[in-house]
């Protein structure tokens, strides 16, 4: 059905002079790839998981430094590492996944209210 879609397209462009390219969803499981296509959303998830470290280091400084509340306050920078492995990496990670399947699907709402994608089951 999508490549006879494909194919009516491509001789109705080809007919009036216009070229025509389908482009094709796909769902990649997996890292992104070293690409143009996947460079964006791995730098989202960097991105994403230093704000996450910056924060939880930052809450560390003050409750150790600033604004110690006892004597055993600076053993947070004890833990802090292996939280921000363990915690607050993976939930950076967890919204950049959650942000990146909101943005396909708004990319796809706006599609199909422009008719784009004749063909898709």
């Amino acid at each position: 059905m999508k490549l006879e879609a494909e194919r009516v397209l491509r001789a109705a462009g080809a007919g009036a002079g216009v070229d025509v390219r389908v482009f094709r969803p796909s769902i990649v499981v997996g890292a992104a790839p070293a690409t143009a296509g996947g460079i964006p959303s791995n730098l989202l998830q960097g991105f994403i998981w230093l704000l996450a470290t910056l924060a939880s280091s930052t809450w560390a400084v003050w409750v150790a430094l600033i604004h110690p509340q006892g004597s055993t306050a600076a053993l947070v920078f004890l833990f802090l590492p292996l939280w921000n492995v363990v915690v607050v990496g993976p939930v950076g990670a967890l919204l950049t996944i959650l942000w990146n399947r909101y943005a396909a699907r708004r990319a796809g709402a706006a599609s199909d209210r422009l008719g784009v994608g004749i063909g898709r089951q």
